[in-house]
C-alpha cells in the first residue's frame, strides 16, 4: 500500500470533510424545521383569520385584512390558479407569486383565504445563500485548523524521525519507547526498539560466527594439512597413506559438522528449542572426543582417565555437545603440563578435572566472556573464545557450565544438563 499524500494533508482533508458533512446536516435540519414551523404557523394564522371572517355578519368583506392576505367568497371570481383546490392548505406557485392558500367548506359554500409569501420566499432564498457561504467559510476554517493542528500533533513523529536519523549503523543506542510512553508514537518507538535490538543481535551473531569459525576450524584444518604433507612425503607406506586419507576424511566431516553447528548458533533463537525431538548419547560423544585427544596427551606426558557411570541421554544436537566438551578438553590439555586429566560422565553432568596451573581468583568471574584470556598479557594459548562458544551452546539448550579452580592445583569444569548445582562461577 502506498500513501500519495502526507499525513498533515489527510488530517486537513478529514477535518474539511467532517466540517462539510456537519454543516450540511445543520443547514438541512434548519431548513426542514423552518419549513415545518412555517406551515404550522401559516395554517394556524389563516385558519383563525378565516374563522373570524366566517363568524362575522359580512363574510364577503376583507377590508380589514393585511395587504398580503386576500379572502375569496363563493360569489367572487377566483384566480385561475386557485380553481379545483380541495379543502385544506395548499402552496400555489404562479409566474411571479408564491401563494399559501387555505380552502374550507362552510354552510355548503367553499371559501378561500390566500397569503402572498413571495417576499418571505425571497428572504428565505437570501438566507439560504448566506448559510451556504457561511458553511463554505466554516469548511475553510476547519481545513486550516486541521492543517496547523496536525503540525503540533505530528511533532512527536518528527522528533522520533530526527532521533532515527542520528543513529549510526549497528549502534545499539538507548531505548526510545520510554520517551513516548502511553502514546501511539510510543508503540511505534517500542516496535522499532525491538527491531533494532534484533538487528544488533544479528550483527553480533554474524561477528561471532566469523570468529567462531576461525577458532573451531583450526584443528581440523591442521589435521588435513598434516595428513596432506604426509601423503606428499617420499617413501610413505600404503598403510600410512591410508591412515592419512582417513584423517583427512574425518577432519573434513568434522569441519562440515562444525560449520552446521556454528550456522545454527548464528541463527536467531527460534520459538521452539533446537533440540526438540533430537536425542544425543553423552557418553558416546565424550568417549569419541577423549579417544581423539589421547595421542596429544601422550606426547605431553599426560594421562587421560575416563569414567562412565551409566549411559546418559539428553535432548540436543551431538555436534553442539561436541563443541562444548571439545573446548573443555582443549583448555584442560592446553593449561596442564604435568599430571592427569580426569573425565567423569555422571547421570546429569560431565566433569573434567585437570592438574594444571589453575586460574587466578580475580579471573574466574570473567572466564566465560568473549576474548578474555586472563589478567596478564600472556595467559596461555588460544583466542579466548572457546569458553564463550561453550557458554552460548549451554544458553541455547538450558544447560549450565561451571568452573572451579585453584592456582597451582588445577581446575574442574562441570557441564550440568540443567540448573547449576554448585556455587562455582557458572555460565548463568
Amino acid at each position: 500500500m502506498t500513501f500519495k499524500y502526507s499525513l498533515r494533508f489527510r488530517v486537513a482533508a478529514i477535518c474539511s470533510l467532517v466540517g462539510l458533512v456537519v454543516g450540511l446536516m445543520a443547514v438541512a435540519n434548519a431548513y426542514v424545521w423552518a419549513e415545518r414551523m412555517e406551515q404550522d404557523l401559516v395554517s394556524a394564522t389563516l385558519g383563525r383569520t378565516l374563522d373570524g371572517i366566517l363568524a362575522s355578519d359580512a363574510p364577503t368583506s376583507s377590508e380589514d385584512l393585511p395587504s398580503d392576505i386576500r379572502f375569496f367568497p363563493p360569489a367572487r371570481e377566483w384566480p385561475q390558479a386557485l380553481h379545483g383546490l380541495a379543502p385544506g392548505l395548499h402552496e400555489v406557485q404562479t409566474e411571479d407569486q408564491s401563494l399559501q392558500t387555505l380552502v374550507r367548506d362552510h354552510g355548503g359554500q367553499r371559501y378561500l383565504i390566500v397569503w402572498d409569501e413571495t417576499a418571505n420566499e425571497r428572504r428565505e432564498d437570501r438566507l439560504f445563500v448566506l448559510s451556504l457561504l457561511l458553511l463554505g467559510g466554516a469548511v475553510v476554517v476547519a481545513s486550516a485548523l486541521g492543517y496547523y493542528s496536525a503540525r503540533a500533533a505530528l511533532f512527536p513523529v518528527e522528533h522520533l524521525a530526527g532521533r532515527l536519523r542520528e543513529l549510526g549503523p549497528g549502534e545499539p543506542g538507548t531505548a526510545m519507547a520510554p520517551s513516548y510512553a502511553h502514546t501511539e508514537i510510543g508503540e511505534i518507538a517500542e516496535a522499532f526498539d525491538h527491531y533494532r535490538e534484533r538487528l544488533h543481535e544479528f550483527i553480533e551473531r554474524e561477528r561471532e560466527f566469523t570468529a567462531d569459525a576461525s577458532h573451531e576450524l583450526r584443528t581440523p584444518l591442521a589435521t588435513i594439512q598434516g595428513a596432506a604433507e604426509l601423503l606428499r612425503a617420499p617413501n610413505v607406506t600404503a598403510e600410512r597413506q591410508a591412515g592419512a586419507a582417513k584423517r583427512i576424511e574425518r577432519a573434513a566431516t568434522q569441519m562440515a559438522e562444525l560449520l552446521s553447528a556454528l550456522l545454527l548458533l548464528a541463527r536467531e533463537q527460534p520459538g521452539s528449542p533446537d533440540h526438540e525431538g533430537a536425542v544425543v548419547r553423552v557418553d558416546h560423544v565424550v568417549v569419541d572426543l577423549v579417544d581423539g585427544y589421547r595421542p596429544v596427551a601422550r606426547r605431553k606426558g599426560l594421562r587421560i582417565e575416563l569414567h562412565v557411570d551409566e549411559p546418559v541421554e539428553v535432548e540436543g544436537e551431538a555436534v553442539l555437545l561436541s563443541i562444548v566438551i571439545n573446548n573443555l578438553l582443549d583448555n584442560a590439555l592446553a593449561h596442564t603440563s604435568a599430571g592427569s586429566i580426569t573425565v567423569n560422565v555422571e547421570t546429569h553432568s560431565v566433569r573434567i578435572a585437570d592438574t594444571g596451573e589453575g586460574i587466578a581468583e580475580r579471573d574466574i568471574p570473567y572466564i566465560f566472556e568473549r576474548r578474555y584470556r586472563g589478567s596478564g598479557r600472556d595467559n596461555g594459548p588460544g583466542a579466548g573464545i572457546g569458553l564463550s562458544i561453550a557458554r552460548r551452546v549451554c544458553d541455547r539448550y538450558g544447560w549450565t557450565l561451571c568452573l572451579e579452580s585453584a592456582p597451582g592445583l588445577g581446575s574442574v569444569a562441570t557441564l550440568t544438563f540443567g540448573p547449576p548445582v554448585s556455587n562455582a562461577a557458572c555460565s548463568r
